[in-house]
């Protein structure tokens, strides 16, 4: 809200997303690694009951995409903020709202082919992370958004068509 003026919405553009995830895959992972040192089994075993649900029923996803939705979000705010790198979390907060609208936007536009897809990735980044391995925690996440970020560019790419 601007006043005097109104409320505006921001556009965003297809670069937008790109430098958005861009900027994910340099931080995220350093965030998961760090996290590692300390991140407990208890901090995990939440996340690690719902991904379980998630993969017993992978149309859970679409049923209840909200929900879906937050526990992504939760997901990665519990390893970026157990990193305990102050200027990290606040680098990531400081996007959070961007980073929300392509996670929505990624639900309307490219339910992945296969549902099971993103939970596996995030059931990989835990087990990562309970292993207390920094490499393998870190090459998850990347991964996990590398994929994320085809897949909406590929759904806005067919949808030009």
């Amino acid at each position: 809200m601007v006043e005097g003026r109104g409320a505006f919405v921001a556009a965003y553009t297809i670069e937008d997303m790109i430098e958005i995830y861009q900027i994910r895959e340099g931080l995220e992972p350093l965030a998961a690694s760090l996290s590692c040192l300390h991140l407990t089994a208890h901090d995990l075993d939440h996340h690690e009951q719902q991904l379980a649900i998630y993969r017993a029923r992978p149309a859970l996803r679409q049923e209840d995409p909200g929900a879906w939705r937050r526990l992504g979000r939760d997901f990665h705010n519990l390893f970026i903020r157990a990193s305990g790198n102050a200027r990290l979390i606040r680098a990531l907060e400081g996007m959070q709202n961007q980073v929300e609208l392509f996670r929505g936007l990624g639900r309307n536009i490219s339910p992945r082919d296969d549902l099971k897809s993103a939970v596996d990735e995030h059931w990989d980044i835990l087990h990562a992370l309970r292993a207390r391995n920094p490499r393998r925690a870190e090459k998850a996440v990347r991964s996990h958004l590398q994929n994320g970020l085809r897949s909406r560019l590929e759904a806005l790419h067919g949808q030009r068509r």
